[in-house]
Order: structure tokens, then sequence, then C-alpha cells
């Protein structure tokens, strides 16, 4: 009763359950909602089947295999929960239940540390209990009994506000939480070296016969390694040790490696491999005179690095990280790349500010890893993508023909700048983009939306008609992503749709025969390694699987080689390359899109906080009409993409629409805010625009149709509720079209005449103005024309010039928002309607720079009443790569951790 009247604990408990509530994985067991019953607040749990891990252990150690299985489930979970910024601090055994079918269920998440608002109290303090109510004590083993929650006494206080009292089990607390010091994930890891430790041994890791006893062998001593099964595989071993150093800077920093080796043990793939290091190797303890000289001028790259690029070695060297650093005044378009001999690295990039009355251009810039910066390579201004040739001495790319222009060509000069660019091909509206460049100089381009292949001579003439790029039994489409030796084959990237889900593919194609190969499932950023491996990335993590270049197929099993690579999204995998001289470039920080948050600016520029929820908000976004909910996008631990609304104030969002392997997409309020219209793709018949309570409440129903291929995206709904718009893609080519808000599987119709690509259409708040994107000029540009309620009327007003691209969003007052050409501000435009459509000079508004806004601006911006913009802003380690890390000598790491000499 003292705690259901305590109106702070009440309102903490409500938060923090939301905070749970929104861990979505299959491997936590959920909480259903917070419910009420006279006067008394409750939770809804998810109903378990089975046992706990504790119950299952007190019969004795699992088998080796089963430890594994269970363990890399237990992983699985608690990731899950630290990319959502929760800390469990209670881990242990009887915090785990195991269902007749052996899926994994971790619970009680009674003690869990997360991301809360700064007003809770709650802070950073060691020992913060966000909930109310305490996890029980549960027996642990057969060997102690009284291995008790450690928490607070009734009469001293709450934990919540009382530096250094101690909470979690006995048995299972690391270091730092015995002692009562701050803790974050790391403390998660011990306690799960703790439980694979117990699962193999059946024995407590720190037994102890009083609570004392325990945690003085946890602050003092060492397991009992004897204890381990002689069966426990070396990398399980190793694993365990990483987990369980009392020095928590280090202990293994991400559970993730441990899920990583764990899998590999699964498949395995590991017998004598350790867990790959998230953080980059330390450099000689005898640093080279160059090196030193190189970081000092800020450089760390360059000097002397004739020392050590392209020449051959008869043994293994060690390896060292150095960094190349992007020029602050540039904003990269495309991932960098290393010439084939490591030698330079290239860029494309936009200046972050252009002369006044100036059109900013892309263009590819060069750096010779022996100077000191970047030389912009003229003529490669517009360039839409390239490629190095193998001998690293010529550069390819894709540009318009004229600025005017949509229609492309393929040009190519030398590396040096030595000479202008000169056409190579003309392209044509079927190009891809994707482009290999062959040892025999001839090149490779994807075409017909990624399903065909064309081959082009080294003077540009095609080869032959294209051919299909088809695997038997694979239903998807293909990237060009890099040749092999001697021309033998070119690895793929392939997109399918399969069990509900889309999945990133690597193929081969075979260029003697013509025919395609799947590799890997679910990977991407395919490489051969001069080790004799196929390397490539799933998630964060590189991985490496010998590779027959001969007969094109793999060999054994994979190993993970390198973790904690940047990846932009959740569901996306690292990009990386490797050059023939085993200089292996990247990006590190991991996901660095799992913490966004939302943010109100005012017209002044002030910041203030919508929740202080923090969530990787992927790109489609919506305000609600009264500007306190807005619809995102995240997907879940499947890369399903599933709709949550967020209302200003709560700190958990809400999930609304979920479909089991259908990616929900597109969301947009209705006039009144009580119903969300959104985009279901699947490739199947459920496809097309649905329409569902803004709350969740009630069935969907459809208003238009799609198919496997024809998408269709919503992208606003009019003021009078009858129409919605969308983007309508088929064969690669996006339009706007119109769909009726009533009704069920309406068809669309075209808002513009064939011709021009157009994209993101919104409605003027009087209903009588459109405003969309088309590339009617070339290039995309902004454009406002009148809506008479049933189709536009009368010429298009151009609005912008120099290729805007941004997505165009109306106040409630009639302004057209739109970033400028650089997209660092927000520009106000007044559109008159009478006696003509008539636009006022763009007048500068919000900065975007200092808002850090998430994906492209627009995209995770829109406008609320009073002018005042909501902002979806990157995460803590989001902002632009403005280095890349290289490893010298990789190719030796690759045969360390294959056992390949």
């Amino acid at each position: 009763d003292d705690v259901a009247s305590d109106p702070e604990r009440l309102s903490r408990f409500e938060r923090e359950a939301k905070l749970v509530a929104s861990l979505n994985h299959p491997n936590i067991a959920g909480i259903h909602g917070i419910e009420e019953s006279e006067g008394r607040r409750y939770l809804a749990l998810e109903h378990v089947e089975g046992e706990t891990l504790a119950e299952r252990l007190s019969r004795g150690p699992l088998p080796v295999g089963e430890a594994v299985e269970i363990c890399l489930q237990i992983a699985s979970g608690i990731e899950a929960a630290h990319e959502a910024g929760v800390i469990h601090r209670d881990l242990k055994p009887g915090n785990v239940l195991v269902t007749p079918g052996d899926q994994v269920k971790i619970v009680d998440f009674g003690l869990a540390k997360g991301k809360v608002a700064p007003e809770s109290g709650l802070g950073d303090s060691p020992a913060s209990s966000p909930f109310a109510m305490q996890s029980p004590t549960i027996p642990q083993s057969p060997t102690i009994v009284n291995s008790p929650t450690l928490a607070h006494s009734p009469t001293f206080g709450s934990p919540a506000t009382m530096p250094g009292v101690i909470l979690g089990t006995a048995g299972y607390l690391s270091p730092e939480q015995a002692r009562g010091k701050p803790v974050d994930r790391r403390t998660d890891i011990w306690s799960f070296g703790c439980v694979l430790y117990e699962c193999l041994t059946g024995r407590l890791a720190f037994p102890g016969e009083t609570v004392s006893d325990t945690i003085a062998k946890i602050l003092e001593r060492e397991v009992d390694w004897s204890a381990l099964p002689a069966s426990t595989p070396p990398a399980v071993r190793d694993l365990l040790h990483r987990c369980l150093e009392k020095d928590p800077r280090k202990r293994l920093r991400d559970i993730g490696d441990a899920r990583l080796t764990l899998e590999e043990v699964k498949a395995g793939g590991i017998a004598k491999a350790s867990v790959a290091p998230a953080a980059p190797l330390p450099l000689s303890p005898e640093p080279r005179h160059w090196i030193f000289l190189a970081a000092v001028a800020g450089l760390i790259i360059g000097i002397g690095a004739g020392v050590f690029l392209g020449r051959g070695r008869r043994e293994a060297e060690p390896v060292t990280r150095l960094s190349v650093v992007l020029p602050p005044d540039l904003r990269q378009t495309q991932v960098g790349q290393l010439t084939e001999d490591g030698r330079a690295f290239l860029l494309q990039a936009l200046p972050r500010e252009s002369k006044e009355g100036e059109e900013p251009t892309a263009r590819i810039y060069v750096r010779d890893l022996d100077e000191i910066s970047f030389r912009p390579l003229a003529g490669t201004e517009r360039s839409q993508g390239f490629v190095t040739s193998p001998d690293s001495r010529w550069i390819a790319f894709v540009a318009p023909v004229s600025e005017r222009s949509a229609d492309v060509r393929l040009l190519k000069m030398p590396l040096d700048g030595s000479a202008p660019p000169v056409p190579v091909a003309k392209g044509s509206d079927d190009w891809q983009g994707s482009v290999v460049w062959l040892e025999s100089g001839e090149f490779l381009v994807a075409v017909d939306d990624g399903r065909k292949v064309l081959r082009l001579k080294s003077d540009g003439t095609p080869a032959g008609a294209a051919k299909p790029l088809a695997a038997p039994g694979y239903e998807g489409t293909f990237t060009l992503a890099r040749g092999l030796p001697k021309d033998r084959g070119v690895l793929l990237q392939g997109t399918s749709y399969a069990e509900g889900a889309y999945h990133v593919d690597i193929g081969v194609l075979d260029l003697e025969s013509g025919k395609v190969r799947i590799l890997v499932r679910d990977a991407g950023n395919p490489v051969y390694a001069s080790t004799g491996h196929l390397l490539y990335s799933r998630g964060d993590a590189l991985f490496a699987v010998p590779f027959d270049v001969d007969k094109l197929e793999t060999r054994g099993t994979p190993t993970a080689i390198e973790g904690g690579l940047r990846i932009a999204q959740s569901w996306a995998n690292a990009s990386f390359g490797l050059s023939r001289n085993g200089t292996l470039r990247y990006v590190s920080g991991g996901n660095v899109s799992k913490d966004r948050r939302a943010v109100i600016v005012d017209t002044q520029g002030h910041v203030n906080e919508w929740s202080g929820e923090r969530q990787p908000f992927e790109s489609a976004f919506a305000a609600s009409p009264d500007g306190e909910r807005f619809a995102s996008v995240i997907a879940n631990e499947g890369a399903i993409y599933e709709i949550w609304v967020s209302e200003r104030g709560h700190s958990a969002s809400q999930r609304v629409v979920a479909r089991p392997g259908i990616d929900c997409g597109g969301p947009t309020f209705s006039p009144d805010g009580t119903k969300l219209a959104y985009s279901q793709v699947s490739r199947s018949a459920t496809d097309g625009i649905w329409i569902v309570d803004a709350n969740g409440g009630g069935e969907p129903h459809r208003v238009a149709k799609g198919s496997a291929e024809v998408t269709l995206n919503s992208t606003a709904w009019s003021p009078d509720g009858r129409w919605i718009l969308a983007i309508r893609s088929q064969a690669g080519r996006p339009d706007v079209v119109v769909i009726p808000a009533e009704g069920s599987d309406g068809t669309p119709t075209p808002l513009l005449p064939p011709g021009a690509r157009s994209v993101f259409a919104a409605f003027s708040p009087d209903g009588r103005m459109i405003a969309f994107l088309s590339d009617q000029t070339g290039k995309f540009e902004l454009y406002v024309a009148a809506w008479d309620g049933q189709r536009l009327q009368g010429q298009p007003l151009l609005v912008s010039t120099g290729g805007i691209g941004s997505y165009p969003m109306w106040s409630k007052q009639g302004r057209l928002y739109i970033a400028n050409t650089l997209r660092t501000r927000l520009m106000a435009v007044t559109i008159a309607r009478e006696p003509r459509l008539a636009a006022s000079p763009p007048v500068a508004s919000w900065n975007l720079e200092p808002l850090r806004v998430a994906s492209s601006p627009g995209a995770m911006m829109a406008m609320l009443p009073g002018d005042r913009l909501l902002v979806i802003q990157k995460g803590a380690n989001e902002d632009d790569v403005s280095r890349y890390e290289l490893a010298l000598h990789f190719d030796d790491v690759i045969r360390a951790k294959t056992h390949r000499r």
C-alpha cells in the first residue's frame, strides 16, 4: 500500500515499464501493458510455458551443444536490450525461461537501467533502480541456496535516490556492481559469463556460504577453470575469460561479439579461434618515426607510405591501424575507396559551402597516400558513381550527358588527372548504375533494374546483347560488386524477398558460363582476399570463408574476423574494402542510428526535447495535425519495418502497425488525426495502401492494391480527407499517384502526365495546391501546381533551381519550406495563387547544420502548429563520416584467424 500510494514510484513504475515494453525480441518476454484494477497498478506480462534455466541446471550441467544454444539466445536477447539502451543488471538463470521447444525468454527487467529522462531523478547513479519493484531471491544451484538479491531495506528509503546501494543477485554481480560503482552494459556481459560458466559446469562461478563470501570471491579470486568440461571449445573458453575479466576496461565490450562467437561455434566454424576484438588493435610499441610525425601533423597516414605500401612480405608483419581524415569542407556522397594497389584513396563529395549564386557540385577527389591532401579530379562534376581500374591507373565514372539531361554516360580518365575524361559508352534508361572494371579492360554494367548484365568492350561498344542475371530458384535482383582474379567471375550482391522478409545475399556470376550461383545468405559487400577467402559483412561484423576461385564455391565454415564496423541502420551490413595489397578500409562505430531522438525547434532556434526517448527511428516520418504525436518506422529484430507512434512528453512510443513478414511504412495522419494511412510491401497479394486507427485499434482496410511489380508508398492526406498521395514505383521508375481515401482497392490515378519521374508530393493546408518533386529539367526540382479537388490545374510552377531534392513541407500558415541545395538551411517560400501561381524569393529560416537531422533533411522533419519544426536528430555517434580506418597487412589477420598460414 505504501508503494502504491507514492506518486513518484508509480510514475517511475509506468515510465520504465513502458521502456521495457519497447523491447521487441523473440528472446525477451514481453510486457503487454500497464493496467489498473480497483486502484492498483499492475503489469500484463507474456505467459511463457516451461521452466527457468535455474530449474534446469538444478539437474546438473548442460551438454556443451545445449549450453551454447541456450547462451546464444541469451546473448541475442541482451544484445537487443543494449541496442535499445537498456541494461538488465540482474541476469541470472532464475531470470531466464526455457520453453519446451528450447526457446529462451529473458524475464524480470526489474532492476533494468535504461536511458531515462533527466527529470526522473535516476541519472547515472550506480545504484539506480528504475522500478519500485525488486527482483526476488531465486535459488541458483544445489551448492548454494541463499544467493539473495541485494536490495535496500525499506527503512532506509528508495534505492533510486541512494548512491552506493548494491542491487542485483550476489553470485552474478560484476566487480564494479559489487563495489557500488557506475555500471554500463559490461555488467551484463560479466553476468552472462557467469551464466555460461554455470551452464557448462553446473556450479556457480563464484560460490560462497554468505553474501560477503560471494562478493569477496568476485572481487579477489578467479573462477575454477578446471571445472570446465574437456569438450569445451577453445573459443568458448576464450569468450569466458573475456566476459569474466574483472577490469571492465579489459572485458568484452559488446555482447554482440559473444553472440557472433557462439554462432560460429554452433556452426562448427570455430575450433580454436578467439573472439575478434571490437576495438582496433594497438600500434606497435616501437612506432616508426614517420607514424609519429604523421600523428603530430594530424595526418596520421601519408608520410613514409612508400615504406609499407605494395611491398612483398615473406612472413607475417604486425597489423598497423591508421586513419585517413576527410577534408572538413567536404561531405561525402559515396563511400570512399582504395585503389587495388592500396596507394590512393578516392572520395566522391560535395562542398559544404559554395560561392554566392554558384551551384554546389559533387565531384571525385583523390589522395595519394604519400601526399598530405586531397585534390579534385577536373571533369568529374556531377559524377554518380565511380570505379578504379584493376591496375590502379584509371578511374571510370557515370555522369549525366549535360546539366539539363537525365541521360547518363560512362567516362574514364587517368587517376593522376593528366588527361580529361573521355566518354566510353552512352547509358540508357535501364542502366542500374553499378559497374565492374575487368582485368581485360572490359566493363560490366547492370541493366534492367539489376536483372541483366551488359558487357562492354574497352572502347565502349557492347560485346553482345544484355544477358539475364538469374540464379536457379532465386527470385531477386543484383548489383555488381567486384571482379575476381583473371576475370574468372564477378561477385554480386542480391536482393530478394522470401519467408516474409527482404534479404541481402551474396552471389557470383560465372563469366565463362554466364550462370549465377548464390554463395552466402543474409550478408553483404563481398570481397575476394588474396588469402583464398571470401570476405563479407553481416551487420557490424566482418567474416571470412574459404573460397575456391576456380570452382566459384565456398568451402568450410565462416570465421568472425572483426567487429564494430559502422552501420547506418540496424538491418544494414557494414561497408568495407580490401585492396589486393592486403589493406583493409572501413569505418568503425557499430550501429550509429540506434539512439536517435525527436526535438522541437522554434523560430528563434531554441531546441526542446519531445519526450527524451531514444529509438532507431527510420526514414518514414509524419506529425499529427495537432502536433502532439508523430508516426515513424522502426525495424524489428527481423529487419521488418513496423510503425510506431510517439506522443509528446511520453517516454515510450507505442507500436501501432506490425505485420509478421511484411514491411509497413509511409505513415500519414488523416486530417483529424484519428487514422493512419500506410503502405505494406511484401511482394504478395497484401501489398498496397492501408488505413488503420491511429491508436492501433480495429482492423485495417486497404484502399489501393499493390503487387510484386508495383509498390505504393503514401506521402500525404488531403485536408478534406478525400485523397491520399502516394509514390508508385514500377520498373524502377517512380511517379506520384492519387488514391481515393474511401472505398476499397481503388485504382491510383497518376498526378502528372507520363514522362518525367515525380516523388514526395504534399497538399497545401487549404487543399488547393500540391507541391512535388519532378525531374522534368533533368534533375529533381520542386514544383507547385493548383489542385481543384480532382486533378491538377494549369502549368506547374517551378519553385527551385539547382537540383533541390528536398521534401516539401507546408506550415499551417501556408508557407512552403524546402532545403537549400546544400541542405544546410531550411528556406521559406510564400506561394500566391492569384492572378496566377507565383513564388516569393526564398527566405533563409532554420540552420540545419547544428540540428544534426537524421537521414536527408526533409525525410526526418515535419512542421508543427506555430511554425515549429519537429526534427529527428542523429544518434550520438551518427555524424557524417569524417575519417576512414585502414588496417595494413590485414591479410595476415585473416590467415591467423582462419589458421591458413
